[in-house]
């Protein structure tokens, strides 16, 4: 799946979700800015702290699925799966999402600018969820 980055309509159209202490939490509808601005203006980032953004799970729900990531570079690793996958539920539930609505880890980057490709496919948000729910 290849995503168009950095345009104020992809920006609009998506709606940001972070993981921080533990808790799913989202940023403002419609938001037209990065994670990195969110974060700040939260309070969660004072200065420049990359540590934050390497460490904290973040990502974005649009029409066409459920992205999650890591860092600068977007990455998915076992670490972002365990801190995303038990918060997938909620997700789903306080977004309304379908069941069969597709969940991706983390983006590459394209030789196009600002478009991006999907490095994983987990498959459906019910199947993912069953499949990872807390026994």
């Amino acid at each position: 799946m290849e995503k168009p980055r950095q345009s104020s309509v992809f920006n609009q159209s998506r709606i940001m979700f972070a993981i921080h202490d533990g808790k799913l939490n989202f940023a403002p509808p419609k938001a037209t800015y990065s994670h990195a601005k969110w974060f700040r203006d939260q309070g969660w980032v004072k200065g420049p702290n990359d540590m934050f953004i390497e460490t904290t799970v973040r990502g974005f729900v649009d029409a066409d699925g459920v992205y999650f990531y890591v860092g600068f570079d977007f990455r998915v690793d076992e670490t972002a799966e365990k801190l995303f996958f038990p918060h997938l539920g909620e997700l789903k539930l306080k977004l309304r999402l379908p069941d069969e609505f597709p969940v991706y880890g983390g983006m590459i980057r394209t030789e196009q600018p600002g478009k991006f490709e999907t490095r994983k496919q987990y498959g459906f948000l019910a199947d993912v969820i069953k499949k990872h729910q807390v026994q």
